[in-house]
């Protein structure tokens, strides 16, 4: 199953980081094969890691930390501005970044 998560409090985030997850620790977005293609299609992937200086990707996971979650969320509005195409996948996305920055937490992938 690839995901990506926010932990909705800090304490959430170091049992996610423990892998001890607890139910209602976090808000998911479950990635199906179709929305991953997505995901990686709309290009927004490629622009995080550049824009963020990370390495989201199949083979390990990554985070997006609270300090950078205002950076990303521009990112993505320029690239729902950009791209009507993908917002099946931009917009909950950005929607995950919101919920980050009102819990003072991160981003976490799991793809």
């Amino acid at each position: 199953m690839k995901v990506i998560c926010v932990p909705l409090n800090k304490e959430a985030e170091i049992r996610l980081d423990m892998d001890a997850s607890q139910d209602g620790d976090l808000d998911e977005l479950i990635l199906n094969e179709e929305t991953i293609c997505l995901l990686w299609k709309s290009g927004i992937i490629e622009k995080l890691n550049e824009g963020l200086g990370l390495i989201i990707d199949e083979y390990e996971d990554e985070v997006i930390p609270h300090h950078k979650i205002s950076q990303a969320s521009e990112i993505i509005n320029i690239a729902i501005a950009d791209s009507q195409n993908f917002l099946t996948v931009l917009k909950p996305l950005l929607n995950l970044l919101h919920t980050a920055q009102n819990c003072g937490t991160g981003v976490h992938f799991y793809l």
